[in-house]
């Protein structure tokens, strides 16, 4: 109905102490993005989609961003065997 991709709040909350360890706030996400922070805080929980801020944190984290949101990239190992 509202297109929750899939809400994961323990995510958001390693994600956010994660960003926070290499000095990275959300809102640093959210003026690289153009984006309003309340926009980063709700795609990281995973209420909305934005493939710029996921692709951002992932960048930030140091991660691929299928490795950081699987359900919505799917891993390119799947990708390879099908």
């Amino acid at each position: 109905m509202f297109g929750y991709v899939g809400v994961n709040l323990a995510r958001h909350d390693e994600i956010k102490r994660k960003l926070r360890s290499k000095g990275v706030r959300l809102i640093d996400i959210a003026v690289a993005t153009s984006r309003q922070p309340s926009q980063v805080t709700q795609v990281l929980q995973g209420y909305r989609k934005n493939a710029e801020i996921e692709q951002m944190a992932a960048f930030h984290l140091g991660v691929d961003v299928d490795a950081l949101f699987p359900e919505r990239y799917p891993s390119k190992a799947t990708d390879k065997e099908n």
